[in-house]
């Protein structure tokens, strides 16, 4: 094994579908303390590491591993991209979710001072609303780079004629906006079988 992999020894033991999930809350912004909580008090795994030492595990593992890949998924959705601008896009990426880890501490300190008072405090809703605002950012350029892919939503049913002839149908999004946008247009649309 490399010295990467064997740092991230523990962790990859855990199976491909913990390390999923793990790279998934990474990923999205939640911050290490939190998921080394997860893998310890709800998966009951890892159990005999100090918790500091699985976050500051995961930190690594984050900045590091993690990180090369976001960036190589980063290239392949952005083909055409000078490097520099990935490396840029992918800066940014890092820089908003430490943002995002340091806010949602500020924010957990808040809470744990309004739950010892019996007055709910201004502040826990600023810090949380700020909180939202950096986690909307982050997921919006998550989208933009191509760490995270839209879902497409789609919408899937039957339909039952005045016969009792019952026809299978699915409406994307992207019908749906095309649809509306005709219609805006003033055009019509014939659907066929």
């Amino acid at each position: 094994m490399t010295g990467a992999s064997e740092a991230f020894k523990s962790l990859k033991e855990l199976g491909p579908d913990k390390m999923a999930a793990i790279d998934e809350m990474l990923t999205r912004g939640v911050v290490a303390a939190q998921v080394a909580s997860i893998i310890q008090d709800e998966w009951g795994m890892l159990g005999g590491i100090k918790r500091d030492s699985v976050k500051k595990t995961l930190e690594r593992y984050r900045k590091s591993e993690l990180r090369d890949r976001i960036v190589a998924q980063i290239a392949g959705a952005s083909d055409g991209l000078r490097a520099s601008t990935l490396q840029k896009r992918a800066s940014a990426l890092d820089s908003l979710q430490e943002l995002v880890e340091i806010q949602t501490g500020r924010f957990k300190k808040m809470l744990a001072r309004e739950a010892q008072g019996p007055l709910l405090l201004k502040q826990v809703s600023d810090e949380g609303r700020l909180l939202k605002e950096m986690l909307v950012e982050l997921g919006r350029l998550q989208l933009e780079t191509g760490v995270l892919s839209r879902a497409p939503k789609k919408v899937t049913g039957t339909v039952t004629d005045a016969t009792g002839q019952v026809s299978n149908f699915q409406w994307t999004q992207e019908q749906d906006e095309l649809f509306r946008s005709i219609e805006q247009e003033g055009g019509y649309v014939t659907l066929r079988q």
